[in-house]
């Protein structure tokens, strides 16, 4: 009889999340049945509150320091009771684990607590947070003591301009991260012009991701005037900041003269033909970058017969999305003429741009 698979004997202990006792005795079957249920048992701490057996094994676990947090508690405020529950189960598992190294916090106000203890620890390298409110102050706290985290996710936390700013003045401290992610955090063009100076002298970060951040052209100048001197950025992402053909111009021009950038995302920007044409010329003279996302920006025909050209001589591209860009048949027709002689492509989309019947 074969085995059934990790993730359909999730899904089954899942199915009774509710039922707490056979749960319970299911841990006790082996050990690979133990790691699976325990992630399940404490997934959603706010729908077991009235199980006071293990809300008292939770409160046993943790020492004087975790249980500062309850002395002045209502515990008729269920809101406040999960959130410091949820906080203080984090930092004894932080304090007890010794393999961590992948965290996500989703909804929840960091506390004191929390912040020591993920300033402390030292196998965690991955940090994901989604939370109801930052002090970008404890973040850049962590970042300038933890020295393991490697990547860092702040997607939609509100840290706002000043939360940029702080954050970049922290990267000057920190040698360790090199993935940093804010999408949708709106830190507007102070908060970019921060870290843009910030990248002028970090060597560790290798990964930026802006998405949705409230860019504009300035913000793509100052940032591309980063590009021209920091030598470690690999991949960047600015998709959906609104940037138009005079933004795209200048990030395509940085690309005549960038050596390190291999990843870059506009997609669903305004660059139009003219930011098209420009990229074009660029990949004329980029000899790094692998991958091209320019989907969903208006680059229409004669952007994308010059993008088809300029494929001909390129030979370092390997992916390239063209997508909803109203490029039409003598686009299409133009790319895929060249890809007769291209050599190096392997991945191209190019979905939703009106080629026609005769173009397929």
């Amino acid at each position: 009889m074969k085995k059934l698979p990790i993730e359909c004997i999730f899904k089954i202990f899942d199915n009774f999340q509710d039922d707490l006792k056979s749960l319970y005795s299911c841990l006790l079957v082996n050990r690979s049945w133990c790691r699976i249920i325990v992630p399940i048992l404490w997934s959603k701490p706010a729908r077991k509150l009235n199980n006071r057996k293990l809300i008292n094994s939770c409160l046993l676990e943790l020492n004087k320091e975790e249980q500062a947090d309850y002395i002045e508690l209502d515990l008729n405020d269920r809101t406040h009771l999960n959130s410091a529950i949820k906080c203080s189960l984090i930092a004894m598992f932080l304090r007890k684990s010794k393999r961590l190294k992948y965290l996500e916090v989703f909804k929840l106000t960091f506390n004191n607590i929390l912040v020591k203890y993920l300033c402390r620890n030292n196998t965690l390298t991955f940090l994901h947070l989604k939370l109801s409110f930052v002090d970008s102050e404890e973040i850049a706290e962590i970042l300038c003591k933890n020295i393991t985290l490697t990547f860092l996710t702040l997607y939609h936390s509100d840290i706002g301009v000043e939360g940029g700013k702080v954050l970049a003045k922290a990267l000057y401290e920190n040698t360790t991260l090199a993935s940093l992610n804010l999408d949708a955090d709106d830190i507007g063009v102070e908060g970019v012009k921060a870290l843009a100076k910030m990248l002028c002298n970090n060597t560790t970060l290798t990964s930026l991701s802006l998405i949705n951040t409230n860019f504009c052209n300035e913000s793509a100048k100052l940032l591309t005037e980063a590009l021209y001197v920091n030598t470690t950025l690999t991949s960047l992402n600015l998709c959906e900041n609104e940037v138009d053909n005079e933004g795209g111009k200048a990030i395509a021009k940085v690309l005549s003269k960038n050596t390190t950038l291999t990843s870059l995302n506009l997609s669903n920007n305004n660059i139009h033909n003219e930011g098209g044409r420009a990229f074009a010329e660029a990949l004329y003279k980029n000899a790094t970058l692998t991958s091209l996302d320019l989907s969903c920006n208006g680059i229409g025909v004669e952007g994308g017969k010059a993008l088809a050209e300029v494929l001909c001589k390129n030979t370092t591209l390997t992916s390239l999305d063209l997508s909803l860009n109203n490029i039409g048949f003598e686009g299409g027709k133009a790319l895929a003429e060249v890809l007769c002689n291209n050599t190096t492509l392997t991945s191209l989309r190019f979905r939703a741009n009106g080629i026609g019947d005769e173009g397929f």
